[in-house]
């Protein structure tokens, strides 16, 4: 079972702003969220690590991503 994370682990994995992230989550094909309870008043935000890095993969995104953690 993947771990899930919190925004600022995944920023710091991916080598991404928190900006970024939310930008990704406004698009019409979202990043994946394991779990989203801010429309209830809630403050937790999850992502499944697995399931982002295929979102990247299969938007385009991994090839930026990765580029610029190797930067």
């Amino acid at each position: 079972m993947d771990k899930l994370l919190k925004t600022s682990e995944l920023c710091s994995l991916l080598g991404v702003t928190r900006q970024c992230v939310y930008k990704w989550r406004q698009l019409e094909n979202p990043i994946p969220v394991a779990i989203n309870n801010t429309n209830s008043g809630g403050k937790t935000i999850r992502y499944n690590y697995t399931q982002v890095m295929e979102w990247l993969n299969s938007n385009g995104k991994e090839e930026k991503v990765l580029r610029t953690e190797t930067n």
